[in-house]
């Protein structure tokens, strides 16, 4: 059970509660029937069980390794520590802690607690394993982190199987596996502590960095948003000074009782005038009512790049309405960013380029919807969340695998993808 909960602590996989009960009774029923069978099969319980959510989740082999022998490798450890602290405490022998069942639990239920004490003192962020197992300039040092952790394991799995291998006459040994256990412990402990800081450290730099650069994406995108409204203003500016002298001539035809000339300046003029403001250029200007500057520019910089693009362009955000408070803005902007970049590849290869972006509120729902045309009939809506699955080529389809991950942390916000009639649509719902 210790393991399944820093399995699921580590990875953000959540388990039902039912779940985490089943398996450890269901393993105990199996020890009462065959000891050995547990014994020496226990390593390979929870390699089993995580290759069963790593396939479902569509997590590589680092992650999976990662994720697999970290969960290993922390029970080990902290159990140990749980145990040689309490060996201090109560100055008990190791016999006669592991001769009582009382003294042999207490150390057993203390491992947790002194793992997530020993997180809260080092100010660690497991979130940063998330990130660096996906991080390019981590995978390295991951890989480099899953050999030393294995290593670690098998190496303590072996040495607390050889007092059992001795009593039943398998081998003969006179080594002092309880010394050569403790020895591995303080050896491998500093070398854990100095990964899991290095990760952290690299972690926080590239968040650091994203955000950074998202700063300096926002002044860009804010600068040509300003541009395009200024450029809609003087365009405004100077049809309102032809109206009034249109509105001069006509008055002065309206006085003649000029019906001819009231009638020419009415079609040349005025019978078309309200296409004049129909093109989707100022539909942009809607997005004025986003109380948000970062997704106001995120949006408007899209919305320009695809109307330069020629695709015709739908907004509508009819009242101020800021970001949901459901969400991390960093995490909003990285969702909505891969919603648009991929509804700008998708809608410029269609038969009629199409893009629309809706914002509204709905009591205290927020929700957000990005619609845009394709060129296919349908797209599979299931597929396309997996890491990798993608029909643009080699590396690619890593934007929705993300956008899935990021989800996966928060259950106030959900998503829901449709695809028919040439229509593929993403509708996010933020619940408060």
């Amino acid at each position: 059970m210790i393991k399944l909960i820093i399995f699921q602590q580590v990875s953000r996989y959540k388990f039902k509660s039912y779940i985490l009960v089943l398996i450890p009774l269901f393993l105990t029923l199996i020890e009462y029937w065959n000891y050995d069978f547990i014994f020496w099969g226990e390593i390979l319980f929870l390699p089993i069980i995580v290759y069963i959510i790593k396939n479902k989740e569509n997590w590589n082999w680092t992650q999976y390794l990662f994720y697999c022998f970290f969960s290993l490798v922390v029970d080990d450890l902290f159990s140990r520590i749980s145990s040689i602290y309490f060996q201090f405490i109560s100055r008990l022998s190791y016999d006669e802690i592991i001769s009582h069942a009382w003294s042999d639990w207490i150390p057993t239920i203390l491992t947790l607690p002194f793992y997530f004490i020993f997180l809260k003192l080092v100010q660690f962020d497991v979130n940063s394993f998330k990130i660096g197992v996906r991080s390019n300039n981590l995978s390295r040092v991951i890989n480099i982190f899953n050999i030393t952790l294995a290593v670690y394991y098998i190496l303590e799995y072996i040495l607390t199987g050889l007092p059992s291998l001795e009593n039943e006459g398998w081998i003969i040994t006179n080594l002092d596996d309880i010394y050569y256990r403790r020895l591995i412990l303080f050896i491998y402990l500093p070398i854990f502590l100095g990964f899991l800081l290095y990760i952290s450290y690299v972690a926080k730099k590239n968040i650091n960095d994203e955000i950074q650069k998202m700063k300096d994406e926002q002044i860009t995108s804010l600068s040509i948003y300003n541009n395009h409204i200024e450029g809609l203003y003087k365009e405004i500016r100077g049809f309102r000074h032809d109206y009034t002298n249109l509105l001069s001539s006509l008055n002065q035809a309206i006085q003649n009782k000029d019906i001819v000339g009231i009638e020419k300046i009415y079609n040349s003029v005025f019978r078309d005038s309200d296409k004049r403001f129909q093109s989707s250029q100022y539909d942009i200007g809607n997005l004025s009512n986003l109380d948000n500057d970062a997704l106001k520019s995120l949006v408007s910089v899209k919305m320009i790049e695809a109307q330069n693009k020629g695709i015709n362009l739908s907004v509508e955000v009819e009242e101020p309405i800021d970001i949901p408070n459901s969400l991390e803005l960093i995490d909003v902007l990285k969702i909505v960013s891969i919603f648009l970049d991929n509804a700008l590849e998708a809608s410029v290869n269609a038969e009629v380029p199409y893009l629309s972006f809706v914002y509204f509120r709905e009591d205290a729902t927020k929700i957000m919807i990005i619609e845009n045309s394709t060129r296919e009939e349908k797209i599979n809506t299931k597929s396309i969340f997996n890491y990798g699955n993608s029909s643009k080529g080699k590396n690619r389809g890593i934007g929705l695998s993300n956008v899935k991950e990021i989800l996966s942390y928060n259950s106030k916000v959900y998503l829901k993808t449709y695809s028919d009639n040439y229509i593929f649509r993403q509708e996010l719902v933020f619940e408060s």
